[in-house]
């Protein structure tokens, strides 16, 4: 169980894995382990899933740049 919600995690609503924001519930796909993103968070939260650095580094930010 959480810490700060009485209910177990599979009870509670989804949540964004990079800002926490709640998302709305969906259909379970039982995958174990689903990284759910909000829709401001899904491009950033999608490239950090696929990094994979030379040596040492993380994600921080992305900039997109519109022609």
């Amino acid at each position: 169980m959480d810490s700060e919600s009485k209910l177990p995690r599979y009870f509670r609503p989804p949540v964004c894995c990079e800002c926490g924001k709640e998302l709305e519930p969906k259909r379970a796909n039982y995958e174990s382990a689903m990284r759910l993103y909000c829709e401001n968070c899904e491009q950033l939260g999608r490239t950090k899933s696929g990094w994979k650095p030379i040596r040492y580094g993380k994600v921080a930010g992305m900039f997109v740049v519109k022609d």
